[in-house]
């Protein structure tokens, strides 16, 4: 019965474990963290610049037919 309540307190109260992680663990997650970040900060790039490629365009046309 004693090691129950021994078996039970440890379960319930758990010392804090200082355990040393690495780097590989960090760096598996800053991959795909970094391409996530810059996934998003090149669609709102390739958003802000469509209207400027459509000014160009219609700059380009209006230069071709002379008007």
């Amino acid at each position: 019965m004693t090691r129950f309540w021994i078996s039970l307190c440890a379960l319930l109260f758990p010392a804090s474990a200082h355990a040393y992680i690495g780097l590989g663990p960090g760096l598996a997650m800053l991959g795909p963290f970094l391409m996530l970040v810059l996934t998003v900060f090149l669609a709102l790039l390739m958003i802000a610049a469509y209207p400027l490629r459509l000014l160009m365009k219609r700059i380009r046309s209006q230069k071709k037919t002379g008007g």
